[in-house]
């Protein structure tokens, strides 16, 4: 990144400064980027930016990158784009993040003129319009998937000739099953579970509840560590319990020799984490 190849020569100059806390000076003419990850203050960027707890990072026996999402997933569209002329349309929200926000203020929904046109529509919906749509809206969703020899029985799926139920009903789920199902989150509301509120009385209008799912709250690549440090509830503890084949990876796949499993232990040991697994 700087010049400094640490594992070649670990005892160079520039990394030895770099471990006893002197910041070398072409550090202090870098990227922004740079400077963030030594602690760098300066009036481009406030402490919330300050990414040098990571710099142990740069020691680590095996490769680091963000670039799997550009690999796997942006590149291939820019290519289908570049090859069909079709533009995306993409189910981002602004909450997500602070850099969707930023792009949804200045881009809106539609932005025709950006390099590759691409439309948001769901930009200013939020996690909770998400989850209400979905449990307002699960029959249908379920009924658009339904094939025409079947139906609802209640809240049942049944062969429409033979009136007997459906067995394998996962296809049938409004949402992928990792999720669970859409529930009233009565904690986050600082309320008992079915406890009576104003509205059931007539007094306000109908509440708008707080919602979440009984499962995953999110999901993405499997396997996928970034931002696992900063769970309570550890994303390979519960990949282990739902998809154990798969949590097995973690002692099978290796980088530069080191397997998932040691490199988690390798940052907890050295960043002081506690990522379980």
């Amino acid at each position: 990144m700087i010049g400094i190849d640490r594992r070649v020569d670990k005892e160079n100059r520039a990394f030895t400064d770099l471990k006893m806390g002197n910041i070398p000076s072409e550090i202090l003419k870098a990227p922004i980027r740079v400077k963030q990850l030594f602690g760098v203050k300066c009036e481009d960027f406030g402490s919330m930016y300050d990414r040098s707890k990571y710099l142990f990072m740069l020691n680590a026996p095996f490769e680091v990158s963000n670039q799997c999402c550009k690999v796997m997933k942006k590149q291939p569209m820019h290519q289908y784009n570049k090859d069909t002329g079709r533009v995306p349309i993409t189910a981002q929200m602004a909450s997500e993040s602070k850099l969707r926000t930023s792009q949804w203020l200045q881009n809106g929904c539609n932005g025709f003129d950006l390099k590759i046109p691409t439309s948001n529509p769901m930009s200013f919906w939020t996690e909770q319009d998400v989850l209400l749509y979905i449990k307002e809206n699960a029959k249908s969703m379920i009924e658009v998937r339904m094939s025409d020899d079947k139906m609802f029985y209640g809240n049942r799926i049944v062969y429409k000739l033979t009136g007997a139920s459906v067995e394998n009903t996962e296809f049938y789920f409004p949402i992928c099953s990792v999720y669970g199902e859409v529930v009233t989150d009565y904690e986050a509301m600082g309320q008992c579970e079915n406890q009576m509120s104003f509205a059931d009385f007539g007094i306000f209008d109908n509440e708008r509840p707080l919602l979440k799912t009984t499962g995953c709250n999110r999901t993405g690549c499997v396997l996928c560590g970034f931002g696992c440090h900063l769970e309570k509830e550890s994303r390979f503890l519960k990949l282990k319990e739902t998809h154990p084949k798969f949590h097995n990876l973690l002692y099978h796949l290796k980088n530069n020799g080191v397997t998932y499993a040691e490199a988690i232990d390798w940052v907890n040991e050295h960043g002081n984490m506690n990522i379980k697994y």
